[in-house]
């Protein structure tokens, strides 16, 4: 929030706009009547002034000397802060000064040949306290075994703002604030669940206004699984019938890279059967192992990479009278689909019990959107629909089931969420801040950057020939290798294999493609030179885990459709090259052109390659 001057004339006696700095009289005295436009408001900490020229009665050319400047009212003067100039006398305090909060008051010495005069307090200025800009906890991600470690955070930093600093609270009662130090704290024996908590941090200073650092710190909260609760754990299954039982709630660390996997300690001759993944458990019906009133008494283990957790009798299943059941029970597994607008949708088969012979499927609420298979259960969209042009929200499918027993209705059964997508440019290649200056082309090292790409030379050693002709790897160039107004007049890269043999790389940066899909590539490139037998072939490759080295880096190698086309002998008569690259979705990645060389002829090594374009584009998800 900026904070206007309040601008205050205390003394208006000799200067306005436009008029002289000084008064001349006929009688010959020292320096008198020195008058300030007085700054009673200041700006924020940290923020300056310069004052307007004073206005001084005085005999003869006055000299103005700053004498001394005083804090008070909180305000602590730090020598150097002020300035004054001794010609014009204007005061001025810079931008970044270090002046607390408070009222400070400057004295002024005026000198003119009749003597000099010393003006006590005559220019009172104040400080005000200015709002907190940012808080930045360093670290601000923590990992912390639960019941096993405390978490103590380091105190933050705080950009902006005036001292000293209140923190009042943290978005989660769990954790304690220090209100002095914003030192966050977790004891060891909390009652916090396992998880992944993003904690949003609030703080205020003089100005009695609130910030909020939002998911300032992210503590992950790990264990081994250490509970397990079905939400039906007494089931009862009639003779002859099969059963869903549904998955449980589970506490403990289950995230990518650490799922929890789950076993049966106990499945009675395979009558029963767990998901690993859900913990979803089927009972399947075997007329010479259940009889009348059998119980079946279930014990669960979960298991991840901290350790194992048990739950005896987490399900005891009964078995009841055989009756004639219409359908029951019916179970997607899982029962929830995101789906990217203009993709396709396709669920699992669910399960169901009941009398399965001539058993229908029917949707209550297709919202003109979904479909059905009456025999299977299997969900997808209607023939007729464009998956693009489904309206993004969630939908939640009432699904009916009808067997010669009854029709039942099972209200939420599957729920689909249509997701967005905006399309938009997430990478560019950085060319276009090549310098306009860079001749055509300049030596570089074994390992350069080129706008968003670092280059590496495997084999052979990048190096001039002679004047400006590249002999070896990876450069910049200027300009377009061609007049074509299919090629946009702009810098980018070049290589020549000079007659030797050869291994380069060009690494981009990381680029992140967590929330993109419909992914497309554009590559405007060309090639010119070599033979086919002795030449250089251009690969396009991608990796998840760059090691700083490309030969020890497992890479994913990208078709690169028409790339053949680079090898016509033309700089000019290329297409721009549109291709899909989805397979790289979700994914946070860095791309690599290779070039190198094949054959033994060295002599005839000498095809070039040239990058105009490498830009991404694909779709966003809101």
């Amino acid at each position: 929030m900026k904070r206007l001057f309040t601008i205050l004339i205390v003394y208006g006696l000799l200067l306005l706009s436009g008029c002289e700095p000084e008064q001349q009289t006929n009688v010959l005295l020292p320096p008198s009547n020195l008058s300030y436009v007085h700054v009673i408001g200041a700006a924020e900490s940290g923020q300056g002034f310069t004052t307007p020229r004073p206005a001084v009665q005085t005999s003869s050319t006055p000299a103005f000397h700053l004498v001394s400047v005083k804090g008070a009212n909180g305000g602590e003067y730090i020598d150097g802060e002020v300035t004054l100039d001794s010609v014009s006398g204007i005061i001025s305090l810079a931008n970044g000064h270090q002046l607390i909060d408070g009222d400070y008051y400057a004295s002024v010495s005026v000198k003119n040949n009749y003597g000099d005069t010393d003006f006590t307090d005559v220019f009172q200025f104040t400080v005000l306290p200015s709002i907190v800009s940012g808080i930045t906890y360093t670290p601000n991600e923590y990992t912390i075994m639960r019941g096993e470690e405390e978490l103590t955070t380091e105190a933050p930093t705080i950009e902006g703002g005036s001292s000293p600093y209140t923190f009042k609270s943290v978005n989660n009662s769990f954790f304690a604030i220090d209100s002095a130090s914003g030192v966050v704290s977790l004891p060891q024996t909390s009652a916090l669940d396992a998880g992944v908590y993003n904690l949003s941090v609030t703080v205020t200073n003089a100005t009695n206004e609130d910030v909020v650092a939002s998911n300032a710190i992210k503590v992950n909260y790990e264990s081994a699984p250490y509970e397990i609760t079905y939400t039906n754990p007494t089931p009862t299954v009639p003779v002859g019938h099969t059963f869903i039982i549904d998955a449980p709630v589970t506490k403990g660390t289950n995230k990518f890279g650490n799922t929890i996997a789950y076993s049966l300690v106990n499945n009675y001759n395979n009558l029963f059967t767990i998901n690993p993944s859900t913990a979803l458990i089927t009972f399947t019906a075997d007329p010479t192992l259940v009889n009348l009133n059998d119980t079946f008494k279930l014990d669960v283990k979960a298991v991840n990479a901290y350790g194992e957790y048990v739950k005896e009798n987490a399900v005891n299943v009964t078995i009841v009278e055989a009756k004639d059941w219409a359908p029951y029970n019916l179970m997607y597994d899982p029962n929830y689909s995101k789906v990217f607008q203009g993709d396709n949708f396709t669920s699992v088969t669910p399960i169901i019990g009941g009398l399965t012979d001539n058993l229908i499927y029917t949707l209550e609420n297709d919202f003109d959107i979904f479909a059905i298979d009456e025999n299977s259960g299997v969900l997808s969209y209607l023939p007729q629909v464009d998956p693009s042009a489904v309206e993004p929200g969630n939908y939640e499918l009432n699904i009916e089931a009808t067997n010669p027993y009854g029709l039942t209705l099972f209200p939420d059964a599957y729920s689909v969420e249509i997701v967005s997508s905006e399309p938009e440019v997430i990478f560019t290649d950085g060319f276009e801040d090549i310098p306009a200056d860079v001749p055509e082309y300049v030596e570089s090292p074994t390992e350069c950057r080129f706008g968003k790409f670092v280059s590496y030379s495997v084999l052979g050693v990048p190096s001039i020939k002679s004047g400006d002709q590249w002999f070896q790897g990876f450069d910049y160039r200027s300009s377009t290798p061609g007049d074509n107004a299919n090629y946009p007049y702009r810098p980018g890269i070049f290589i020549v294999n000079g007659k030797q043999k050869g291994e380069d790389y060009l690494v981009s940066d990381e680029i992140d493609f967590t929330y993109h899909n419909n992914l497309k590539l554009t590559l405007i490139a060309a090639s010119k030179y070599g033979t086919e037998a002795a030449n250089s072939e251009i690969e396009m490759y991608a990796t998840t885990n760059f090691t700083g080295d490309p030969t020890t880096t497992t890479w994913i190698q990208i078709d690169i459709p028409a790339t053949k086309n680079l090898s016509n002998q033309s700089f000019v008569t290329n297409p721009i090259i549109d291709f899909d690259l989805n397979q790289l979705a979700g994914k946070k990645v860095r791309l690599a052109f290779k070039v190198y060389t094949i054959g033994d002829s060295e002599s005839s090594m000498s095809r070039n390659y040239w990058i105009n374009t490498i830009q991404i584009s694909g779709s966003r998800f809101r």
